[in-house]
């Protein structure tokens, strides 16, 4: 129970105090390793590895899970707003996908007429453990995250950006 007898036969608020568990001799797989090296490597073409430029202003965000919508908004439609600024990059990867599609969607409301090019794809992680025991072979660990990049335009976009199968018009 969570809750001890107080001295009346009522259940108290002070929580039961309960032993630490104790580890007997058990160790986890990974406690004779350290990690030594972590690469990404792209699955597919990962966001940034175009070129930037092409005369244009370009803001790039990269959004987590912990950070809060009305930070993002705000500091979205602000280089939105600004006269200078074309282009803006939305990117998140793993739990932080759907944060980026709700603010994505909000900025598109309140600053109509702005074109989105929404690219999906996964990156593979990959994590070089060394043994810190003798006889132990070196490991590596690969995992795969999903990652989303939301390009918003003021103005058309470009043909080839267009042709993309994430286009979506201004509504």
């Amino acid at each position: 129970p969570l809750c001890r007898p107080c001295e009346r036969g009522r259940l108290s608020r002070r929580p039961v105090e309960r032993p630490l568990r104790e580890r007997k001799g058990k160790e986890g797989p990974m406690e004779k390793y350290r990690l030594v090296k972590r690469e990404v490597v792209s699955g597919a073409e990962e966001a940034g590895a175009e070129e930037k430029g092409q005369g244009q202003l370009v803001a790039v965000f990269k959004l987590t899970s912990h950070g809060r919508m009305n930070t993002y908004l705000s500091a979205i439609l602000s280089r939105v707003e600004a006269s200078e600024c074309r282009r803006v990059e939305l990117k998140a990867t793993g739990k932080a996908i759907n944060k980026l599609v709700s603010v994505a969607e909000v900025v598109k409301r309140r600053r109509p007429g702005l074109h989105q090019v929404t690219e999906i794809g996964s990156l593979r992680n990959l994590d070089h453990y060394e043994p810190t025991e003798e006889g132990l072979k070196p490991v590596t660990h690969e995992k795969s995250i999903s990652f989303m990049k939301v390009t918003l335009f003021k103005d058309e976009p470009p043909g080839e950006e267009r042709d993309k199968p994430g286009y979506q018009s201004p509504l």
